[in-house]
């Protein structure tokens, strides 16, 4: 019998502890005894404030934690001490016994509960707060609220521009009846402007152009600018094709400004707007010398403002420890990606000003402009002659092709823009000095700005109108509000899967997890060296990959397989991660990947077997990646280097960087997060989301089958990706199996084409992944290794050097 597991938000109260042991520490009959709470894999979930010199300690301290395949909650005490805690007592409660039994069940727990030493007691509560499915309008028991009458714009690129016609035209509402009042369906009053409210007709998608809007925000921001990023890159200029006017005056591609000097500009003494940085120090960045290994430019982006006067407030922040073996520091990163601002009001009076904010998987930084053609060589003396990007192919230049970038973005309106603002001021405010607290603009006490309550787009009935919730992975290192971990994003993620009716489609960065379900072979890591003593001592020897979205993926297949329903996931990923595709993390990498393919492969086939279908796995399930080819003059090279055969080939990957889950056509998922435990765990790497649906083209709207912005982008977004200005009328049903078997024969023909030692052009980018399904659920790769990539394996390779919690 599987070993159950508690999964989900729970409320955990640590009250006080009775008769302890006595200690001579410090000299002292009676310590200074604290509480830690770990979850079964040692995560660090809660810890309380110590108590001075008592045996009886009250704490009352509540906080809600987010659990992932946990055995046990483990409540240590500790005697506080200057230079390392001392273990006083402690109690393990094991899931499989019966004191949690009640919580599987949804019930709480409180009471006493007896330590190790003898007479010692712990009094806690455990109270379950999410579980599986809540309703629509919101993940419950999250840090933040879900929002109404706000506006989500969803951009499938940095740039769309000229390259508007090689996209699909799509239409918004097509033949749906709204069928509402007139009244209730106007705008917010405070902003004085129309929506359009053409209750009967449709009107067209168009496609926009993510760092062109962002570029206008910067300029027409009067009070403050706020800035959260990985990296943030001072010399790339925003605009770069087209002119904007702004204010009267027309800025030509951007008159070249860099983003160092646009945000330099709006910070000094002629606008004075409060411009302030957090973004993540790459341990080995430094100042004038060298980018980091990582290639973030921290302290270069620090020193130019410093040098500029100081009129930016700009902090860089190494990714704090909370336990020093882990080397934090060295290993995780602070991930999140946004832009919030104030901004004029939607009528362009004088009316108070309301906050935008912009947030997804876009960095402002080298390599990541790009638009729907994803270019190799074409833009490389343009667009591109200044911000030339490759990180994949060692020695190019460019007379080599660059890296194409795939990313999701988007820019939002209303009240969920003030959690934007709160996650930054809980941010600085926990990892800058008391003296940099003044620094921050008090938004909510600016009288020129729009309430929260004011700050809506529309009325929340408006067919327009969308809910948008703030999600998070952060932990008490990194914000003032946390006592623990928020785990805020793996619980979106499991709200909205297991909400899904008929398809979902995930773009990722990566795709790992359910490890305790891959193949026993893959989950032990016994690995030589002091650090990997030292990780498999605090963590155990499995690999930590844990996060349950594969598995979720998978089971709900599964259920539908059960009740003869269809069902289907749409999972395009990067050829390969970032990087020299047979370096040893990057191989590794690839190794946990193939493992949570098959895994979730092989338990797929099961249940068809058992259920009788007629089927095969990939009637449900399948991989994707991008990528391009330029028919054109091969260039010289030494023979046989990476640059030469990537010459003569006119072939490269298009990266996927983005972070999206759609579900139905109805909830979208987007921001910095990828799907691993570095980005789901929450005491790794610090992450940002939102979640987002138009609640008139929703399920709860009595709606099967949704045509609002998310349909109609999705569409617009696979148009690129499958080359088709015309949609199949298959893609406006993908749970369908003639949509699987249409993308599957078109994307396997892109393929062969990519994989041919012939050069020509490609059907589309979209190509399925280098893996056949065999069958008995197991995968092979089609090839042993990548294009243009000797060395780099498609099943990938387990590392005898890499700590498996850098990888997974």
């Amino acid at each position: 019998m599987p070993q159950q597991m508690l999964n989900g938000m729970f409320r955990i109260t640590i009250h006080e502890a009775k008769h302890l042991p006595k200690t001579d520490n410090m000299g002292f009959t009676e310590g200074d005894p604290l509480c830690v709470l770990k979850d079964g894999h040692g995560t660090v979930l809660m810890r309380t404030p110590h108590v001075d010199k008592t045996r009886n300690p009250k704490w009352e301290i509540q906080g809600d934690v987010s659990l992932v395949d946990c055995s046990c909650l483990h409540f240590e005490i500790l005697d506080k001490d200057v230079s390392m805690d001392e273990l006083m007592t402690e109690t393990k409660l094991y899931v499989d016994k019966k004191t949690l039994a009640p919580v599987l069940q949804g019930s709480p727990i409180s009471g006493w509960i007896p330590l190790e030493k003898r007479k010692s007691e712990i009094k806690i509560t455990v109270q379950p707060l999410f579980h599986k499915v809540a309703g629509v309008l919101g993940v419950r028991n999250t840090r933040f609220p879900a929002n109404r009458g706000c506006r989500v714009t969803l951009f499938q690129s940095a740039h769309i521009g000229s390259e508007r016609d090689y996209l699909p035209r799509l239409q918004l509402y097509n033949g749906y009846d709204r069928g509402f009042g007139s009244k209730k369906n106007h705008p917010n009053p405070q902003h004085g402007f129309e929506i359009d409210d053409d209750l009967s007709g449709t009107r067209e998608f168009t496609p926009r152009n993510a760092w062109e809007e962002l570029y206008v925000a910067i300029l027409e921001a009067r009070y403050f600018i706020y800035v959260v990023g990985w990296s943030v890159n001072v010399d790339i200029p925003l605009l770069r094709e087209r002119n904007v006017v702004v204010k009267g005056y027309e800025h030509i591609d951007g008159t070249k400004i860099p983003l160092g000097e646009l945000l330099n500009m709006k910070a000094g003494p002629q606008e004075g707007v409060r411009v302030m940085i957090l973004t993540w120090r790459e341990a080995t960045s430094i100042a004038g010398a060298h980018d980091g290994v990582a290639g973030t430019y921290s302290e270069q982006t620090k020193d130019f403002f410093r040098k500029k006067g100081g009129n930016v407030h700009i902090k860089t922040v190494m990714r704090a420890s909370q336990d020093a073996v882990s080397l934090n520091m060295f290993c995780y990163t602070h991930h999140q990606k946004y832009i919030v601002m104030d901004s004029p009001s939607l009528s362009g009076s004088s009316k108070p000003r309301r906050v935008i904010g912009f947030l997804g998987g876009l960095d402002v930084t080298k390599g990541r402009y790009d638009t729907p053609k994803k270019h190799l060589w074409g833009t490389n003396g343009t667009w591109h002659n200044d911000d030339f990007y490759q990180n994949c192919v060692p020695g190019a230049d460019k007379t080599c092709c660059r890296q194409p970038w795939q990313d999701i973005h988007s820019k939002l309106e209303g009240a969920v823009t003030r959690d934007l603002v709160i996650n930054f001021e809980e941010r600085w405010q926990k990892q800058t000095s008391d003296k940099n607290h003044d620094a921050l603009f008090r938004v909510d006490l600016c009288g020129d700005i729009l309430s929260r309550d004011q700050d809506y787009v529309c009325d929340p009935d408006h067919h327009e109108a969308w809910n948008v919730q703030l999600f998070r992975s952060i932990d008490h290192t990194s914000s003032t509000t946390v006592l623990g971990v928020e785990g805020g994003i793996h619980n979106a993620y499991e709200h909205a899967i297991n909400r899904a009716e008929r398809f979902l489609y995930i773009e990722n960065q990566y795709f790992m997890g359910g490890s305790k379900e891959w193949d026993a072979k893959a989950t032990k890591s016994k690995k030589e060296g002091l650090i990997n003593m030292l990780s498999n001592f605090i963590r155990g020897d499995e690999v930590q990959a844990v996060n349950r979205i594969p598995i979720l993926v998978m089971e709900r297949i599964t259920r539908a397989i059960q009740e003869n329903k269809r069902f289907t996931a749409y999972i395009c990923i990067p050829m390969f991660p970032e990087g020299l595709p047979e370096s040893a993390p990057m191989q590794e990498i690839l190794y946990w990947q193939f493992h949570t393919m098959e895994m979730m492969y092989k338990h797929i086939t099961e249940i068809i077997q058992r259920c009788g279908v007629n089927a095969v796995a990939t009637d449900y399930l399948n991989f994707f990646c991008l990528g391009n080819r330029e028919p054109g003059a091969s260039s010289g090279g030494s023979a046989g280097t990476r640059p030469d055969l990537v010459k003569r080939s006119r072939r490269h990957m298009i990266y996927v960087h983005s972070k999206l889950l759609i579900v139905d056509d109805d909830y979208v998922i987007l921001g910095s997060a990828n799907i691993n435990d570095r980005s789901m765990a929450g005491n790794r790497d610090t992450e940002i989301c939102i979640g987002a649906y138009q609640p008139q083209q929703s399920r709860d709207a009595g709606v099967k089958y949704p045509n609002g912005h998310v349909q109609a982008f999705r569409l617009s977004l696979w148009g690129e990706h499958l080359n088709m200005q015309t949609v199949d009328p298959s893609l406006y049903y993908p749970e369908s199996k003639e949509c699987v078997d249409f993308i599957n024969n078109r994307t396997g023909t892109a393929w062969m084409e990519h994989a041919s030692e012939t050069v020509m052009e490609q059907t589309c980018h979209m190509m399925k992944y280098p893996i056949v399904l065999n069958p008995d659920g197991t995968i092979s790769p089609i090839q042993e290794t990548f294009p243009d990539a000797p060395g780099a394996y498609i099943k990938g390779k387990d590392s005898s050097s890499i700590p498996d919690f850098m990888t997974s």
